[in-house]
């Protein structure tokens, strides 16, 4: 009776551990600024018969995740400088009407979060495969993105820029 006891209290404890853990592991920065760009990833994302509700979705949800001001300096891609955010998502909406397919997947990443724990660097590469009537383009970018945490502690994409070592 006192092996079953302890055996017991034995997986409670590792399963109190893990929670705890995967609780801690779920709400850390680094996590959060990798789902942010997964859905970034997915907002810019076109299927050959997405609907109209789908695409305004995926419109008000990256319109959420970007900084009131956000630079973009990324060769192929035809707007360059700083925006508002509003514009950034009236961009985006365009392409998304010109393409029957935009595809974006981002194939690595690496965070570092600044010491002040309100900015921080997302190191990443991106493949990105576009198909319209005219075109199509298939492409990876290397690309800096830099995020900064907003007052509700969210984190907001504030620029994308080419990493200056793989700038054509």
């Amino acid at each position: 009776m006192n092996k079953a006891k302890f055996v017991l209290q034995m997986v409670i404890l590792l399963a109190l551990l893990g929670a705890g853990l995967w609780y801690r592991y779920l709400r850390s920065d680094s996590f959060k600024i990798k789902r942010q760009l997964n859905g970034l990833c997915e907002d810019l994302r076109k299927g050959i018969a997405e609907g109209n509700t789908s695409t305004a979705l995926k419109t008000v949800s990256l319109g959420n995740r970007l900084d009131d001001r956000v630079t973009i300096r990324v060769h192929d891609i035809p707007i360059a400088g700083e925006f508002s955010a509003e514009e950034v998502v009236s961009h985006a909406s365009r392409a998304s009407l010109s393409c029957q397919i935009i595809d974006v997947r981002l194939l690595d990443s690496t965070v570092t979060i600044e010491k002040d724990g309100k900015s921080a660097l997302a190191d990443c590469v991106f493949r990105a495969r576009a198909v319209s009537d005219e075109n199509a383009m298939d492409d990876e970018f290397h690309v800096d993105i830099v995020l900064v945490k907003n007052s509700s502690g969210e984190w907001r994409f504030r620029s994308f820029e080419e990493s200056k070592i793989l700038q054509r």
